[in-house]
Parts: structure tokens; sequence; C-alpha cells
């Protein structure tokens, strides 16, 4: 099932359907429950690489607990950060489609 979880993100973040921070959270997580071959494959490194990125930022319900000017000036880094690796992301998108369908 997680396999299928996991094109269905890469095939929502290419549409637009679904945002690149929220498609690599579900992959990485859906990562989890994929046998050890797929889990470790590096089709699956730039979703990885990109999600790690985001520990230092405040997402979902955490937004709560910040200050306004300071939440403000992390939106900023984090849509600079996004921008740099929306076309990476989508082409890996891609990879993972064509190897995985």
């Amino acid at each position: 099932m997680s396999r299928r979880e996991i094109l269905n993100a890469a095939r929502r973040m290419i549409t637009g359907e679904l945002d690149v921070i929220t498609g690599c959270g579900t992959i990485c997580r859906e990562r989890r429950d994929l046998p050890a071959e797929d889990r470790d494959s590096e089709l699956l490194s730039p979703f990885i690489a990109f999600d790690s990125e985001l520990d230092a930022f405040p997402l979902g319900r955490a937004r709560e607990q910040w200050n306004a000017v300071a939440l403000r000036e992390k939106d900023l880094q984090l849509a600079a950060i996004v921008d740099a690796a929306r076309s990476e992301l989508l082409g890996a998108c891609r990879e993972l489609i064509d190897n995985w369908s």
C-alpha cells in the first residue's frame, strides 16, 4: 500500500494538487512501511533530503506557538528553499513514477 501512496503523492505534486512540503512529508512517512529494498532506494533520496531541511521550520500546529514576526521571517526562508528545490523534486517525482509504475 505504501508504494501506491507514494506514487499518488508524487502524481499530486506534479499536478500541483499537493504542495512539495506536504508531498515530501507524505513520501517520507509512507517510506517507513516499505520493504528495505524500496525504503533504501536512491529514488527516494531527494524527498528525504528535502524533508530533513524542513526540521528547522515551524510546520502544522507548531506554527501556533511562534511569534508572528519570527514566523514571517521563517516563512520567507522556507519559501526560498521550496522555490530552489521545486524543479528538482518534481523531476524526482517523474523519475519515481517512471520506475515504480
